[in-house]
């Protein structure tokens, strides 16, 4: 027997259910001896299925039902650090990112605001240019905090230019990784104690190599 389609449209349901899918329908009307009847294939991939006019659901009853079966719950996941989880939070890529956003942070903020005192080891020479200063009477924290912001950038570039790596700072952050038994990857979450850190190694390594 064969059957013509007479119609088709597409049909959607959006299930109360948040986990399950929202399901679209093509429905063909078949004309067929016994009447139409309408082949319904879905987008979850089952088989058309015919309904005799006696026994036919509504479209909305039969997908209710898919769509509202009970889902298998994801399990919760515990991540247990092994030894080869703590080796990824100390790789290499681990260890130069995170080296670089101290560095920078250093560079483009920290020493602007926080640290004029690293900035106070430098004075302008007579011709212009940056230098270190020469004796305790030049080393002024408040004249350096009220200079120009240019002014700054150039005692920045001095320091960076003169001692201060990325080298540098890794050789910093290793110091407090071993004190503290943390992991690289941990240094992101101790912001303040590493802000610390680099200003008291960086103020000590200026009192003990420049010349006063």
């Amino acid at each position: 027997m064969s059957f013509k389609p007479t119609s088709s449209y597409t049909w959607s349901y959006t299930p109360p259910n948040p986990y399950a899918p929202t399901i679209k329908s093509n429905v063909n009307f078949l004309s067929t001896g016994f009447g139409v009847i309408p082949t319904v294939i879905n987008d979850l991939g089952a088989l058309p299925t015919l309904y005799d006019n006696a026994k036919q659901k509504t479209l909305g009853e039969v997908y209710k039902e898919i769509a509202d079966a009970p889902v298998t719950p994801v399990p919760l996941v515990y991540v247990n650090e092994t030894p080869q989880y703590n080796q990824l939070k100390n790789d290499d890529d681990i260890k130069k990112s995170v080296t670089k956003y101290y560095y920078y942070k250093m560079l483009e903020k920290w020493m602007f605001h926080d640290m004029t005192g690293i900035l106070a080891f430098v004075k302008f020479n007579e011709s212009g240019n940056p230098t270190f200063i020469v004796n305790d009477s030049e080393f002024d924290i408040p004249k350096t905090t009220n200079e120009s912001k240019q002014n700054l950038q150039t005692r920045i570039d001095f320091i960076k230019n003169i001692f201060f790596t990325k080298d540098f700072v890794k050789k910093i952050l290793k110091k407090i990784i071993k004190k503290n038994n943390i992991s690289w990857y941990d240094l992101y979450d101790h912001e303040p104690t590493v802000k610390k850190a680099l200003y008291i190694n960086t103020i000590e390594y200026l009192k003990k190599n420049v010349k006063m």
